[in-house]
């Protein structure tokens, strides 16, 4: 059950307070008490006794006070106060009983007013008063709260609360509370309590929200409103200057989500129950209006985004309103106008700001910049009479069904109406209207145009006129093409060709009716079933993909009128590419992988097409774009060769087309992923040769080496980390990848002549990583590489550039990059094409006593080669 979504903590306007008025003639005898009696018993606690009169004491030690005696203030209302006593804490509560409201309540139409004073006596800290004000059901189930919270003022402070009372309440109960924070009297002071119905008009109101604007104290999150995530609050523009928040669009203040990240969520539920009649006929008409924006900021890419839903009781949303994200840097207004679907009961508003970007620690960016002021949802129950017309637009020779809905003056259906229609002037016959108030007409175009319908009916203003549009299919073209293109066409095998159907009368693009028009093949190959790809937002497109060569015949339809266009499949073409194994496909797309940053710099790619049937005429209806035609071979091929130039960071996208169609779609991007280095937290190891000496060993420590911030010895936690090149490729962003480790060894033989070090061939994989004198160690002058076995180190994601692991490296490993195809992510389909070397050194010697002793010592290093991933670019 919606809680009631109008209630203020202000004094209501006079457009309010004239909503609350007993209803026009024929209001039943159960709103007749809203007369501004008082429903609150013993309200100023001048009734003597203890507790007081009328009210129940669930805790403390309640009393009627006299005012101004001692310590204690002047009585807000006339002589007494309530005290709780010497007490910590105190509760006291009354129940008012609504039940003889039950039936105005259920249909929407009773409001109440609550007011209450609360003071607290002056010292460090100050005791706090609270109230509470609980609307609850038959079955006592609290279907909606007001509360002021626990407060300190130090003078009697008002607080007001008026909302239309949630369907099914019949008891609301008054909760006085008071807590002590210092001495020993509990000086939380309450005083002057009402509470009042009255009945009523939603349709009377201006603006059926509360706090629209975030002008209302309290909170957060902002009084009225329900905070669903995020850190809602009130924001009080400040101005334009940079790192300052913007001037309010209405009043001071505005809607803002704090500090939130991502998507948050504040809501207001508006009841419209008392509308049922009304919306149930289409006749309640509701105006949304608010005003978002986003923070003017180049880096900022916040957004704000306004929803409203048309509930029903149940809660399924029956329709919808959606501004999508904004991320203006000026206050922007958006409306929406709408008759509210049958069966409404609740129209929900909800704001939502978004927060993209964390920030960093040179450019902070702390706040969620999704602002929204100023918002109204109103109703307009004046409307008597609508007339639509479905479809519309039409199709020529279709029938079309015309309505017309009639309501009385108190929105109930006016039964047996004669309505006369129209259309351009001449009565097309009449109907009446049923139990709904709906009268229908069915009518049947046969002239294209723009109609004009009306209708009439006694006592009744002349509804409409509305246009109703009636079009026909005019002609088939190529979509886009210029000048237009009529067909036939030819195409390659497998191509795509997109068509659109003008319609008459133009604009070509305008609206079709619903579904409409019908598209259908007539003519194909036999065994063929081409791709067919219609725009479900433009029924006017649609998209044929061949599967088979032959003859295509395509037929777009709306009502009597047709066209259709032919299309011949007669070149099967396929695409090889000549290049060296760095080259790989992903679907219709050709990647390069560099087998190191800038090594293949400028190398050309080149493309070779072969065409069936292979006639001079399909040659030479060959082009391409994006690629270079080679020269130098015979004539009859010169329209089948083609060379790509390949930058390292430019992707390059190449078109085949024939007889001026796009054919196939090639793009050639290199991207590569390298190993980036380490990060750790020890110093930084020695080189492993037996005489310690980094130049030892030159031709093993080209790339990054450990960072001074890595150890020698245990390397705990240190972190390897794979980089994308070329940086900031977002699109690379969310690659996942696996770190691997291989077990094999590499003996490394140093020359007693000239004191250089060599590697000696790569031998047979080990069974495990231990050394001994049982291995084919040569002599004590040769170091072994034995790496570990073999295994997953673990699974790190592509953040922005790079991939980090984390990982002990107490045993060294040769590291191998292994990319697992993501496919959640545009980037499935990515692949390693090369392997990188992580190199680890081990300084093995001869001890004295003829053992062999593995040293501790040891370094990394990165090797030039980089390991290539491929992808099909989005």
């Amino acid at each position: 059950m919606p809680t009631s979504g109008f209630h203020i903590s202000a004094e209501p306007s006079f457009a309010e307070m004239a909503a609350m008025q007993t209803l026009a003639a024929g209001g039943s005898s159960g709103c007749d008490i809203c007369d501004g009696t008082n429903l609150i018993k013993n309200a100023s606690c001048e009734a003597a006794g203890e507790p007081p009169p009328d009210w129940t004491e669930v805790s403390g030690d309640w009393k009627r006070q006299e005012g101004g005696e001692g310590r204690f203030p002047d009585a807000k209302d006339r002589d007494y106060i309530f005290w709780a006593g010497s007490v910590v804490e105190g509760e006291l509560k009354q129940d008012v009983d609504v039940t003889t409201l039950a039936a105005e309540i259920d249909a929407g139409r009773v409001g109440f007013k609550f007011s209450g004073w609360l003071q607290s006596f002056d010292q460090d800290p100050p005791d706090k008063g609270r109230i509470i004000v609980e609307y609850r059901s038959g079955g006592d189930v609290v279907l909606a709260t007001f509360d002021t919270l626990a407060r300190s003022d130090l003078s009697w402070t008002l607080y007001r609360d008026l909302r239309i009372a949630p369907i099914g309440t019949r008891t609301v109960r008054i909760r006085l509370f008071a807590y002590r924070a210092s001495g020993t009297a509990n000086d939380g002071y309450i005083d002057d309590l009402y509470l009042r119905c009255y009945c009523y008009d939603l349709c009377a109101l201006g603006n059926l929200l509360y706090n629209p604007s975030c002008e209302a104290t309290g909170g957060p999150p902002p009084p009225g409103w329900i905070q669903v995530s995020g850190q809602w609050q009130q924001k009080q523009g400040s101005g334009p200057a940079e790192g300052q928040f913007p001037l309010a669009k209405d009043g001071d203040n505005f809607f803002y989500a704090g500090n939130s990240m991502g998507e948050v969520e504040l809501r207001q539920d508006v009841d419209v129950t008392s509308l049922a009649a009304r919306i149930d006929l289409g006749m309640a008409k509701f105006t949304m209006d608010g005003w978002l924006r986003g923070y003017a900021h180049e880096n900022d890419d916040d957004s704000s985004r306004l929803v409203v839903e048309y509930r029903s009781a149940a809660g399924a949303v029956l329709a919808q309103y959606d501004t999508g994200p904004q991320d203006h840097d000026t206050w922007t207004q958006y409306t929406d106008v709408r008759f509210a679907p049958a069966q409404t009961r609740t129209v929900r508003v909800r704001l939502l700001a978004n927060r993209m970007k964390e920030g960093t620690e040179q450019a902070p960016k702390p706040n969620n910049d999704g602002y929204f002021d100023h918002l109204s949802l109103s109703v307009d129950c004046t409307v008597r009479g609508k007339l639509e017309a479905d479809p519309n637009p039409a199709c020529i020779d279709d029938a079309v069904t015309l309505s017309a809905t009639l309501v009385k003056a108190d929105g109930s259906a006016e039964v047996g109406k004669t309505v006369t229609f129209r259309v351009d002037g001449a009565s097309i016959g009449d109907a009446t209207t049923n139990a709904q108030g709906l009268a229908t007409r069915s009518y049947t175009p046969t002239t294209t145009g723009t109609k004009t319908v009306t209708a009439t009916a006694a006592g009744y203003a002349d509804l409409g006129p509305l246009s109703l549009l009636v079009v026909k299919v005019d002609k088939i073209i190529v979509d886009g093409s210029s000048p237009e293109e009529e067909g036939p066409v030819d195409i390659c095998l497998g191509a795509s060709v997109t068509l659109r159907a003008n319609r008459d009368p133009s604009p070509a693009t305008g609206p079709w009716p619903p579904s409409e028009p019908v598209w259908e093949v007539t003519t194909k190959p036999t065994g063929s079933s081409p791709t067919l790809e219609a725009d479900p937002s433009d029924p006017g497109k649609f998209t044929v993909i061949s599967d088979k060569t032959g003859d295509y015949v395509i037929k777009a339809s709306c009502g009597t009128s047709d066209d259709t266009f032919s299309i011949t499949v007669s070149a099967l073409l396929v695409i090889t590419v000549t290049a060296d194994e760095g080259y790989e496909k992903v679907g219709d797309t050709w990647v390069l992988n560099v087998v190191g940053p800038l090594k293949d710099a400028g190398t050309n790619v080149e493309l070779t097409i072969t065409i069936d049937p292979n006639t001079q005429a399909n040659r030479d209806a060959l082009t391409w774009e994006g690629a270079t035609v080679v020269t130098g071979v015979p004539d009859s091929e010169k329209n089948l060769k083609a060379t790509v130039p390949v930058d390292v960071s430019v992707r390059k996208t190449v078109v085949v087309k024939h007889n001026l169609h796009p054919c196939r779609e090639i793009r050639v991007w290199p991207v590569w992923a390298r190993i980036g280095g380490f990060r750790g937290e020890n110093a930084q190891g020695q080189a492993v040769s037996p005489e310690n000496n980094a130049a030892a060993l030159p031709f093993l420590c080209p790339g990054l080496g450990i960072p001074a911030t890595c150890a020698a010895g245990t390397f705990n936690n240190c972190e390897i980390r794979a980089s994308i090149s070329p940086s900031g490729v977002s699109a690379l962003e969310g690659v996942q990848f696996d770190f691997k480790r291989r077990m094999d060894r590499r003996i490394f033989e140093k020359n007693v002549d000239d004191e250089t070090w060599a590697a000696d061939e790569l031998e047979e994989d080990l069974d495990d990583d231990s050394s001994n004198e049982d291995e084919d160690l040569h002599d004590a002058n040769d170091v072994i590489w034995v790496n570990d076995t073999p295994g997953v180190l673990g699974t790190a994601v592509v953040e922005t550039d790079f991939a980090a692991i984390e990982w002990n490296f107490r045993e060294h490993v040769d590291l191998i990059l292994n990319q697992v195809p993501n496919t959640t992510t545009p980037m499935s389909g990515l692949r390693v094409s090369r392997d990188l070397d992580w190199h680890s050194i081990l300084n093995v010697r001869k001890s004295s006593t003829g053992n062999w002793i593995r040293n501790d010592s040891r370094k990394n290093r990165i090797g030039e080669g980089a390991i290539t991933i491929g992808t099909q670019p989005q």
